[in-house]
């Protein structure tokens, strides 16, 4: 077995032994991110595998890290059996660790995932351990301080606590831009971040100001066609889809996904995920054949990519049903009863994400004058709501 990462000399220098440790370490989990990053999920697991024997001590931050990072590929890959183990035996790792920059960055992914999976008390305190940590060890004006303070925003906006949200997100933005001010592509994120604040609070006008700011330094930075670019593209289009400026939306995510294309390939996850926001703006307008068309093909790439039963089929298993609604057709029930029985078998019978895709079922089946069963549905819908903003206000 390895040494552990130590402190041996009184000028703070690595052994030999050690900075070899740290070098191999630090190159699997950068390759590793770097693999996820592309949505090479196998080439991250083992990446990240391999970094996890570099690190072997259950005293040491970085095998902490480096579990919540294997924690998030399981996750992608819908292998939740194993998602908990990692992120209990993570958690155990930080509790005896020393509190530095990777149980920082730790705490950081977790409330990512956390958030993702609507824990949502639970990643806010793991954010919150992140930022004291970076707050006793880095200068207030650290990037790694606005990088928390952003993810913390973030969660706020997803939970409609925006008054909270908006001054984190504008100290998060302030950082950057002191920081950064030669390297202003890089403070894009925050600008997106406020933006969808912003949008919140429905200062829309705002919000599309600064995403437009963003795209405009992106472009100047680094292109037109830059993959970088989508993700900001990809978010003005959804303030368009939200004001129903429809045709704008749809010029927007048309480039969103020449970009995408180009840059990951034709059946990249990211593909599938512009597929499904062009096939809802499309039927939107009623252009119900190339909506029909998109999702589908969204569909057909994520069950390849993540398998039949993972639970980001259920959102484009909800919107065919509501294409095949708003047709007549008669495939619009399967959609949703299955939609229904992904989330199920993913997290249960109570996730709040359940509800619309209940209501949405409930309405056909009125339509079909089935009266009953829509009105089971809607209590069913009814019932999640409840306990779901039961939950949010519990202390």
């Amino acid at each position: 077995m390895r040494a552990c990462l130590a402190i041996l000399t009184t000028i703070f220098l690595l052994s030999p032994a050690v900075a070899r440790e740290e070098e191999f370490w630090r190159t699997y989990n950068d390759s590793g991110w770097a693999a996820y990053k592309q949505g090479k999920l196998a080439d991250a697991r083992k990446l990240f595998q391999a970094a996890l024997k570099e690190a072997e001590s259950d005293t040491d931050s970085r095998r902490g890290f480096t579990l919540t990072s294997l924690a998030l590929v399981a996750y992608r890959e819908g292998k939740s059996e194993e998602v908990g183990p990692y992120c209990q035996k993570a958690l155990q790792i930080f509790a005896k660790s020393p509190a530095d920059s990777f149980a920082a960055r730790g705490y950081n992914t977790l409330g990512l995932l956390y958030q993702d999976q609507q824990r949502y008390a639970d990643a806010e305190k793991l954010y919150k351990a992140a930022l004291a940590i970076e707050e006793a060890t880095q200068a207030k004006e650290s990037l790694a301080r606005s990088q928390v303070l952003m993810n913390l925003g973030r969660l706020y906006v997803v939970q409609r606590k925006l008054e909270t949200a908006e001054p984190l997100l504008r100290l998060a933005v302030a950082i950057q831009r002191k920081a950064l001010e030669n390297t202003p592509v890089v403070r894009t994120q925050a600008l997106d971040e406020l933006a969808a604040c912003l949008r919140g609070r429905g200062d829309f006008a705002e919000a599309e100001r600064l995403l437009k700011e963003s795209v405009a330094i992106r472009q100047t930075a680094q292109g037109k066609e830059h993959l970088d670019l989508a993700p900001t593209l990809a978010q003005l289009a959804s303030l368009y889809e939200a004001r129903r400026r429809f045709a704008d939306a749809e010029a927007t995510l048309r480039q969103v996904l020449a970009i995408r294309e180009k840059g990951q390939g034709t059946e990249h996850l990211d593909v599938a995920t512009t597929c499904h926001s062009l096939a809802r703006v499309c039927h939107g307008q009623k252009k119900y054949k190339e909506a029909e068309e998109l999702a589908n093909r969204a569909l057909a790439i994520r069950e390849k990519e993540l398998g039949k039963e993972h639970r980001v089929l259920a959102a484009t298993l909800h919107l065919l049903g509501n294409v095949a609604r708003d047709q007549g057709k008669d495939t619009a029930e399967a959609s949703y009863r299955r939609a229904i029985a992904v989330l199920e078998k993913a997290g249960g019978g109570q996730q709040p994400s359940l509800a619309p895709i209940l209501d949405d079922y409930a309405a056909l089946l009125r339509s079909l004058k089935r009266t009953d069963d829509a009105n089971a549905l809607s209590e069913r819908a009814r019932r999640i709501r409840e306990m779901a903003s039961k939950s949010e206000i519990a202390p």
